[in-house]
């Protein structure tokens, strides 16, 4: 009715799109780096340096579809051992990815998403006790991810996760799922800090028109 195309694209696209998109929000210029997006149903992983890029992923990894999978099915909190299946299958998933990306080399790692941003707010929130103006930017350290990841796993219930770190309800139903992809990641792969990036798949979607034409 509007007379606007619609074109689906794969997840190796929205990779390359997503990591096109932190290049224009942060000085990524001229250095190797490793791109993660964690979304609801899948997550994307890509190494690049400018417009050369030497890796890209699509992972059937997300916080919405992993949490229905394993949390929140009858309203309850989480148990131990559907936390335990969780991670399990995480690394399950995640174990033919990381073979590949251990071969190749980048200097930074840098990290989009609700995931990414709500894991910044709530770093910030609980070391200075007031919100984050703006995530992008914002460095969050291996231990820090770890300490925040194992206080999830302890409050567990979402209501609790919500009133701790004053978290939106919708997020706050996700967030366990979307940290865990994101902290046994890179506890693999040995990543000693993550950057959060505001900048991401539509960013990288409008410059990648403007380049088209």
């Amino acid at each position: 009715k509007t007379g606007i195309e619609i074109a689906l694209i794969d997840g190796i696209e929205e990779a390359r799109l997503t990591s096109l998109g932190m290049l224009s929000g942060l000085p990524l210029r001229n250095q190797n780096f490793l791109s993660l997006d964690i979304g609801g149903g899948s997550t994307e992983i890509t190494i690049r340096n400018n417009e050369k890029i030497t890796y890209v992923a699509s992972i059937p990894l997300g916080c919405v579809t992993l949490s229905k999978k394993y949390f929140y099915q009858e309203n309850t909190q989480p148990k131990t051992k559907e936390i335990l299946a969780l991670e399990k299958f995480i690394a399950m998933q995640l174990a033919p990815i990381i073979f590949e990306a251990k071969k190749k080399t980048y200097q930074l790692a840098v990290m989009s998403s609700g995931t990414a941003k709500a894991l910044a707010y709530m770093d910030y929130y609980q070391k200075n006790n007031q919100e984050l103006e703006d995530p992008n930017g914002y460095n969050l350290k291996t231990k820090e991810i770890n300490a925040l990841v194992n206080n999830m796993k302890s409050l567990r219930s979402p209501e609790k996760i919500k009133k701790y770190w004053d978290l939106d309800t919708n997020r706050s139903e996700i967030i366990l799922a979307g940290a865990s992809i994101l902290n046994i990641l890179t506890n693999i792969l040995g990543i000693k800090q993550w950057t959060v990036s505001n900048y991401a798949l539509r960013e990288g979607l409008v410059i990648d028109t403007y380049k088209r034409l």
